[in-house]
């Protein structure tokens, strides 16, 4: 958006000099008109004195009042980068909690493999599943904590989003606030789903090491973990889907500035 500066000039017809003041004009009183003069000079001074810090004043005002929209746009950007950078404990700690659950997984397998007379290894086993369920448990939390603090940094750049007043620039900060509230309504949901899956693995390696195991408890507490995965599956899908869509426009965005827009 390019700024202009919008001047209005105003012409006001001159007055008829009244009787008894056309001396200052015409010089018939020369002390009336070297006051005159004075104090014109006088304010002249007074006027080139203050001019740098005058000429600061009206391009500030030109600046906030025709450059609304792209001062807003780079607040935004300021606090999503911010959002962004509060990310980066999620990012590290992904690997470690595919890592856990893969564990966890081959760990399962290989209880379901062994025969039941082999009670101690069934155990032995069941305890390192139980401790890849507590890692899981702990990453998840971290994982939380840096998506809620992005989030809380991103509610900040809104009311900027939201001021953004040109044409493509307000269609992306639209659509950038739609996904992220959706990314966010998508972990949120995740997270709940994750949290469940926990105390239900945790349970079901609790009943794989049990002296007394029936298959029916036992079928009940996979058909049941089963489905938790499913639920965490699609919340996932959702997440990365409005991930991709946000940053997506987040690059539109920028390319939409620099275009000056």
């Amino acid at each position: 958006m390019k700024c202009r500066n919008v001047a209005a000039v105003f012409f006001e017809k001159p007055k008829p000099p009244r009787s008894g003041t056309a001396g200052i004009m015409t010089g018939k009183a020369p002390f009336v008109t070297i006051f005159v003069r004075r104090e014109m000079m006088g304010v002249w001074a007074l006027d080139k004195r203050h001019w740098p810090a005058l000429l600061v004043f009206i391009l500030f005002i030109v600046l906030t009042a025709g450059c609304q929209s792209r001062s807003n746009a780079e607040n935004a950007i300021y606090f999503m980068e911010k959002s962004a950078a509060a990310e980066t404990g999620f990012n590290k700690v992904q690997p470690s909690l595919v890592a856990a659950e893969k564990r966890e997984h081959q760990l399962f397998e290989t209880i379901m493999q062994t025969e039941p007379s082999q009670k101690g290894d069934i155990r032995s086993r069941c305890e390192k599943a139980l401790e890849a369920v507590g890692d899981r448990e702990r990453i998840i939390e971290k994982e939380k904590k840096s998506i809620d603090r992005s989030y809380a940094l991103f509610k900040k750049a809104i009311p900027y989003l939201k001021e953004v007043k040109d044409g493509q620039g307000k269609a992306r900060a639209e659509s950038m606030i739609r996904h992220m509230e959706n990314r966010y309504r998508a972990f949120q949901a995740l997270y709940a789903y994750y949290k469940e899956s926990v105390q239900t693995d945790r349970k079901l390696f609790q009943l794989l090491k049990a002296d007394h195991l029936t298959f029916d408890d036992l079928e009940r507490q996979v058909v049941k973990a089963d489905d938790l995965y499913k639920k965490i599956k699609m919340e996932k899908d959702l997440f990365n889907q409005h991930t991709k869509a946000f940053n997506d426009e987040k690059r539109r965005f920028h390319q939409t500035l620099g275009q000056g827009g």
